[in-house]
């Protein structure tokens, strides 16, 4: 049975709401749920109460979970590319780790390459490696 969602003029920051009047008035564009709110109060980031079966809580405590939860800008520092220059070997050692660590990065890993299990005993051995092939059949 839908509940009935009070009027904004009706209530203060204080008045006691079902999840479903809370949701709508906390965000009236829509996009939470009271299962979404249920979540939240497991997880301690919104304050309610729970009385004769029911979870109540009050527009203060959502107005303190979207603070708990508004995301926090931080600064990002560019990090400076060095420039190889005639006679500065620091500047080549860096740049070069630099390409190979960004080179390492961005290899994709492929499945099935590397080191597989052999026999159930704990050997690894690589793939083909260590056994007959017989005739037609790939490594």
């Amino acid at each position: 049975m839908p509940i009935r969602i009070p009027s904004r003029t009706d209530i203060t920051d204080d008045t006691p709401l079902r999840l479903e009047a809370a949701a709508a008035l906390g965000w009236p564009a829509g996009g939470m749920t009271v299962a979404a709110l249920r979540r939240e109060i497991a997880s301690g980031r919104l304050a309610a109460e729970f009385l004769a079966g029911k979870h109540w809580t009050t527009l203060a405590a959502i107005r303190e979970l979207r603070e708990r939860c508004r995301v926090q800008v931080t600064e990002t520092v560019p990090v400076p590319r060095m420039t190889v220059a005639a006679g500065r070997s620091e500047a080549i050692h860096e740049s070069a780790a630099l390409t190979a660590l960004e080179r390492l990065v961005s290899t994709p890993i492929k499945r099935g390459a590397g080191l597989t299990m052999r026999g159930g005993r704990g050997a690894y051995s690589k793939r083909g490696v260590g056994r007959e092939v017989a005739k037609g059949e790939e490594a």
